[in-house]
């Protein structure tokens, strides 16, 4: 849910950045952007348009906070740093935007 917030929050700052709705000039002003939001950093990379961030990593433990025995919850998180987190990357796309 967070991650899909921060994502509309993200496309309407680009929207507004760019001026515009029409997809050239927001998808180049998406292009290496980096946003903001709930003390987490994203950045887009500009040749294959993944989204780059750290990522929360919880052990499932049993009994939840919530007092329901027959169910795991997520414990205190660990946050792993966005550059060892980096999604595959296909070489032939490497250059594809020139700044």
């Amino acid at each position: 849910m967070v991650r899909n917030i921060i994502g509309d929050y993200w496309y309407f700052d680009i929207i507004q950045k760019a001026g515009s709705t029409k997809p050239e000039k927001v998808i180049s002003t998406w292009e290496g952007n980096t946003f903001t939001q709930f003390d987490l950093d994203i950045y887009m990379r500009p040749d294959d348009h993944q989204a780059i961030m750290a990522r929360p990593v919880a052990e499932m433990v049993f009994p939840n906070m919530w007092d329901q025995p027959n169910n795991a919850a997520p414990d205190h998180p660990v946050w792993i740093p966005a550059k060892y987190c980096m999604p595959t990357f296909d070489e032939k796309l490497k250059g594809r935007v020139k700044k």
